[in-house]
């Protein structure tokens, strides 16, 4: 509980300093890399690209997560999680 209060201290100051309306990340999907060859990406909200080199999914307020990389495979996806595996070069967010 204390550490989930820091978290969100620290993220209130950083957009408080970007001059960010705090809302604006309430609705995206949290992107967790566990190595460069695999990524957890949360309550996605679809997946609008898949191939082999290049994946783009939806992850909320109309931002789009666009990884690249090669043999990029969707491992497993649920109501709740979604896992890309395979060499990730980028990921960038488009909006």
């Amino acid at each position: 509980m204390i550490k989930q209060n820091t978290n969100k201290n620290i993220k209130n100051k950083i957009l408080k300093f970007l001059q960010v309306p705090e809302n604006i990340f309430s609705d995206i999907s949290p992107i967790d890399f566990l190595s460069n060859q695999e990524v957890l990406i949360q309550d996605s909200k679809g997946i609008l690209e898949y191939n082999d080199q290049n994946i783009k999914i939806n992850i909320g307020n109309n931002i789009i997560a666009n990884f690249k990389g090669r043999n990029l495979k969707i491992k497993s996806l649920s109501q709740k999680n979604l896992i890309i595996t395979g060499f990730i070069i980028s990921m960038n967010f488009l909006t």
